[in-house]
């Protein structure tokens, strides 16, 4: 089961593990292994009602974003940490390695959950007039749920 799976990944193997099997059933933020999952099936579903083209999400620049003029900054300053955090992966699994503690991947897929659901909550995405841009953000963090919960053992889901 996965979400057993990533409760024993998410603490130190000398921690003593306490928890609520009745939260790993619930299909809310209290269980991370459901919270993580439809962060990445929120993304799948929106890029399947896009319209626009792999080419256009794909050209879109992260940079574009900063300085826009009339850009409310405190949004612009919200998805360029989205956009950071999605691209963290690589780093978070190299001290996990070194240090010989997944509990690291476990909590940057809880944060980096978290931070999509709150982009997606206070971000208009679909027909915006930075549609392409949120999506190729929205495609990277996608990908980092994806191999972060690979690394873990764990299948993404892309629909729920």
């Amino acid at each position: 089961q996965d979400e057993l799976r990533f409760v024993f990944l998410s603490k130190k193997p000398d921690t003593h593990l306490e928890f609520d099997i009745d939260t790993l059933s619930k299909e809310d933020s209290s269980n991370p292994i459901f919270y993580i999952n439809y962060a990445n099936a929120r993304i799948h579903t929106m890029m399947a009602k896009s319209t626009l083209s792999e080419e256009e999400i794909l050209s879109a620049k992260i940079a574009s974003l900063v300085n826009k003029e009339g850009e409310n900054s405190e949004h612009s300053k919200q998805v360029m940490e989205l956009a950071f955090l999605s691209m963290l992966l690589p780093r978070i699994a190299e001290m996990a390695y070194e240090e010989r503690s997944l509990q690291k991947i476990c909590e940057y897929l809880k944060n980096l959950a978290s931070a999509y659901h709150g982009f997606y909550n206070a971000t208009k995405i679909l027909d915006s007039k930075n549609e392409a841009l949120y999506l190729k953000i929205s495609k990277l963090a996608s990908l980092s749920i994806t191999q972060g919960l690979a690394l873990l053992g764990i299948e993404a889901k892309t629909k729920m």
